[in-house]
């Protein structure tokens, strides 16, 4: 019968006896006597054990805040430029002409839309044939969208002189007077995005993957995503095409009053006619657009500017224009 094992008493517990001051031991290595070192192991108390944890978690807490803060002062510009805290605030609307209806996002239903009903980020604006309606920002921008459109409001965001305001028409057209501020108004088609900082345009699509901006007033910057910009003056006219730039036309003052839209929102906006191209002068990227009896000319591009004109875009990391690249295939 196997001898019963003697259980640990439960209140006891199994340690390591200290050896700090264990007596060396007396070995013989083949010749004299010699000592031989004596090793000893000291448990380290709980309290100390705690006190070291405590301060790697200290440390790490440093250095974690350490890390938010540069983060936060490169997003920042290095701490000289505070961005300001941009409050996403609703565009009111108003019905000039039935049918115009939106979704409060993608997928949900269309609901018929009211004058005075205020639209928020992310909505869907949608007319029918004879749909014609009228939004107004917290900025005092005013966007219309024409027949058959179909438009989201991406951003509109505004704190002070500053703001974010972004949309894209998806087909259809749409018309934007913009106030003048230190800061973007951005309409994206398929393709390339219309940048501005205060001017009157227009925005055309046919169809998804064909779009036209058109200037009457003002400067708008057009980038595409075959990394050519065209720089649009008042009278200029540029067409997107699968995501690709055609060369500017400048419109002659006729050309821009018999276009339908453009007549029709001018008429709106209480203008019979618009601005002649050489009311003023403008400056864009360091050149100066300067009148010589009536003729807009515009230094490097060429001479009086007096009839329909055109002119290459040019491509993004080449001031020099240089030839874009080729178009992306076609669908299918």
């Amino acid at each position: 019968m196997a001898k019963a094992r003697r259980r640990r008493p439960p209140n006891r517990t199994k340690r390591r006896p200290s050896t700090r001051d264990a007596e060396p031991r007396t070995v013989t290595f083949g010749g004299p006597t010699g000592v031989a070192p004596t090793r000893t192991f000291v448990s380290p108390s709980r309290k100390a054990r705690r006190s070291a944890m405590l301060r790697g978690a200290v440390a790490a807490g440093a250095a974690l805040g350490f890390l938010v803060a540069v983060f936060v002062m490169v997003s920042r510009g290095g701490g000289d430029k505070r961005t300001p805290n941009l409050v996403a605030r609703p565009i009111s609307a108003k019905v000039l002409s039935p049918a115009v209806k939106y979704r409060t996002g993608a997928g949900t239903d269309l609901t018929d839309l009211g004058t005075g009903d205020k639209l928020r980020e992310n909505a869907v604006i949608e007319t029918d044939e004879t749909g014609l309606g009228e939004f107004h920002y917290a900025d005092g921008s005013l966007m219309r969208v024409g027949p058959t459109s179909n438009y989201t409001l991406k951003k509109s965001r505004t704190h002070g002189n500053a703001r974010d305001i972004e949309g894209k028409l998806v087909s259809g057209k749409t018309w934007h007077r913009v106030t003048p501020k230190d800061a973007d108004y951005k309409v994206a088609v398929t393709g390339a995005t219309g940048t501005v900082v205060g001017t009157s345009f227009a925005v055309v699509c046919p169809t998804e993957f064909d779009c036209v901006y058109t200037v009457v007033r003002g400067h708008v910057r057009v980038e595409a995503e075959s990394d050519q910009t065209a720089e649009l003056r008042a009278g200029d006219q540029v067409a997107v095409k699968f995501g690709r730039l055609d060369p500017v036309k400048h419109l002659t003052d006729d050309e821009i009053k018999n276009d339908p839209w453009i007549a029709q929102n001018l008429n709106l906006d209480g203008e019979n006619t618009p601005p002649a191209t050489d009311e003023t002068t403008t400056t864009l990227e360091g050149e100066t657009t300067t009148t010589i009896e009536g003729q807009t000319t515009i230094p490097g591009i060429g001479g009086p500017r007096t009839g329909t004109t055109t002119r290459t875009p040019t491509t993004r990391g080449n001031s020099g224009g240089g030839t874009p690249p080729p178009p992306p295939p076609g669908p299918g």
